[in-house]
C-alpha cells in the first residue's frame, strides 16, 4: 500500500507543471458582452490568448512586472469591439474549459489599477468609439490581482530611437527620445532610471512636440556605473511609482531588453596640433563598463552633419586607460571634433565638443565651452585631481568650500588662456567630510561636490 501511495504521489508530481503564474498554453482571455461571450475569443482576436488563440494578441510580458498585455480599438467599424457598456471576465482554462478560471468584480475606473478578486462576478466596462483601451493584468497566478485599462484617443505611439548625452557622473544627461507618430493628448512619455540596478527607481517625462521629445536626468540620477540605467515608456499615469511603472506602461524603448546603460566616465577629451598637417586627440576613461570602443567625429556647424573618421577607431581596453589618436593631414577649419562611444549592444554615446585653430599650430585645441569635470577620484584620501575647461582667456579661480560656505582652499586665482587645465587638490589638512569646488570664469560659474574620507 505505501509503495502505491509512492507511485500515485511521483506521478502527480511529473504531471502537475510548477507554476508562479497562471498556465502560459492556456493564457488570459477576455470574454464579454462585447464578444457574445465566445470564449476562447476566437472572433475578438484583442481580447484572446495569444497561446491559445491562433493570432490571439493578448501576450505576456516578462520584463519587470509579469503582465499579460493587450490593446483594444473600439469603433463602429473596423474596430475589436464596438462602443458601449458590457459585463465581462478575465479567464484562463483549457480550450475544452475555458471558464476554469476566473477574475472579476469590478467596474472599470479608466488609467486606475484595480484588484481583480478570483471567481469574482461579472466587470463592468464603458468603453467609447474612437478610443483605444491599453490593457494589463498582473499575472500573480490563481489568485486575486491587478489590472488597468489605459484610455488614448488615438491608437498609442511606439519609441523607436533613444539616445542621449552622458559626458560625466554628476552631471545633468539630456535623453532625445522619437515616437513613431504625434502622440494623443492622454499619452505622457517617462524616462525611469535607477542608480542601484533597479532596486529603486525614479521619473522625468518628456516634453516636445511632434516626434521629437526629450527629459533631463538630473545630475543626482547619473553615477556612471553600470547600476546607473534607464529606459522609456508611454503610459496615462500623470504619476507613476516604482512598483507600479510596469503596470502602467503602454510601450516601452528598454534597448532590446539591455536598458540603456551609464557606463562610461570620461576624465578628458583633448586635441593639439603636432605640426601644421597633424592632430592628436587624447581622451582619458575613469571607468569603461560594457564599452566597445572608440571613434572621432567631425561635425559641419552649417550643415550640422556628423561624420565618422573609420581609421579613428579605437576599441576599448576594459578598465580606465589613455586613449590617442593621431589625425594624419588633417583639414582644420573650425571644424568641431566629438569623441564617440559605443556600447556592446550599439548604444552610441557622444562626447564633446572641441574646436580646432588652424592659427594655434603647435599648441593645444581651443574647447568651444566651459566646463568643470568631476574630480576624481571621488571620494578621495588625501588628493584628488580636478579638471576644467575654458574657452577663452579670463581671470580665473577655483576655490574649495566646507558645507557652512566657508574658504578652505584657493587652488586657481589669476589669469588663464583658453585651453585644458588641472590641478591637484591636497586635503591632508581638513577633515572627513563633504566639500564644494568652485569654477569661476568671467561670466561663467559652476561648482560641484567632493568628498574626503580618510
Amino acid at each position: 500500500m505505501k509503495k502505491l501511495i509512492l507511485l500515485i504521489t511521483i506521478m502527480l508530481a511529473i504531471s502537475i507543471p510548477l507554476m508562479a503564474g497562471i498556465w502560459n498554453p492556456e493564457g488570459l482571455n477576455m470574454p464579454g458582452g462585447w464578444n457574445g461571450w465566445t470564449n476562447p475569443p476566437t472572433n475578438a482576436l484583442a481580447l484572446a490568448s495569444a497561446t491559445q488563440v491562433a493570432g490571439g494578441k493578448v501576450t505576456l510580458i516578462t520584463t519587470g512586472t509579469p503582465r499579460y498585455h493587450t490593446k483594444i480599438k473600439v469603433a463602429t467599424s473596423g474596430g475589436d469591439v464596438i462602443g458601449g457598456t458590457y459585463s465581462w471576465l478575465f479567464t484562463s482554462g483549457p480550450s475544452g474549459s475555458p471558464w476554469n478560471n476566473k477574475w472579476g468584480s469590478v467596474t472599470v475606473s479608466m488609467n486606475t489599477l484595480q484588484t481583480y478578486i478570483i471567481e469574482g462576478s461579472d466587470n463592468s466596462i464603458t468603453v467609447t468609439d474612437g478610443k483605444w483601451y491599453t490593457v494589463n493584468w498582473q499575472d500573480n497566478d490563481y489568485a486575486n490581482t491587478q489590472a488597468i485599462f489605459m484610455e488614448t484617443s488615438g491608437e498609442p505611439v511606439t519609441i523607436t530611437e533613444v539616445t542621449d548625452n552622458y559626458l560625466l557622473p554628476n552631471n545633468p544627461v539630456t535623453v532625445s527620445i522619437t515616437i513613431s507618430a504625434a502622440k494623443s493628448t492622454e499619452e505622457r512619455i517617462f524616462v525611469r532610471y535607477t542608480i542601484d540596478g533597479w532596486a529603486s527607481s525614479s521619473f522625468v517625462e518628456a516634453s516636445g512636440s511632434g516626434t521629437s521629445y526629450s527629459a533631463v536626468i538630473p545630475a543626482s540620477g547619473v553615477v556612471g556605473t553600470h547600476n546607473n540605467q534607464y529606459n522609456v515608456f508611454t503610459t496615462t499615469v500623470t504619476s507613476p511609482t516604482h512598483t507600479d511603472a510596469d503596470m502602467v506602461t503602454i510601450n516601452y524603448n528598454n534597448n532590446s531588453g539591455f536598458n540603456y546603460i551609464l557606463p562610461i566616465q570620461l576624465a578628458s577629451f583633448v586635441g593639439y596640433f603636432v605640426n601644421s598637417n597633424d592632430v592628436t586627440f587624447e581622451w582619458e576613461t575613469i571607468s569603461e563598463i560594457h564599452n566597445y570602443g572608440f571613434w572621432i567625429q567631425k561635425r559641419n556647424p552649417i550643415t550640422n552633419v556628423y561624420t565618422t573618421i573609420e581609421e579613428s577607431f579605437q576599441p576599448a581596453k576594459g578598465e580606465p586607460a589613455t586613449y590617442t589618436w593621431t589625425y594624419k593631414n588633417a583639414v582644420i577649419d573650425n571644424t568641431e571634433f566629438y569623441l564617440l562611444q559605443q556600447d556592446l549592444n550599439g548604444l552610441t554615446t557622444r562626447f564633446g565638443p572641441i574646436m580646432l585653430n588652424p592659427n594655434s599650430v603647435g599648441g593645444e585645441a581651443v574647447p568651444s565651452v566651459f566646463a568643470l569635470n568631476q574630480n576624481y577620484p571621488n571620494p578621495f584620501n588625501p588628493s584628488t585631481v580636478i579638471k576644467y575647461q575654458l574657452a577663452a582667456d579670463n581671470y580665473t579661480t577655483l576655490k574649495v568650500y566646507n558645507m557652512i560656505g566657508k574658504e578652505v582652499a584657493t587652488l586657481v586665482n589669476g589669469n588663464q588662456t583658453a585651453g585644458y587645465h588641472q590641478v591637484t587638490f591636497d586635503a591632508a589638512q581638513l577633515s572627513n567630510g563633504i566639500y564644494f569646488y568652485k569654477l569661476q570664469s568671467g561670466n561663467n560659474v559652476e561648482v560641484k561636490k567632493l568628498t574626503l574620507v580618510k
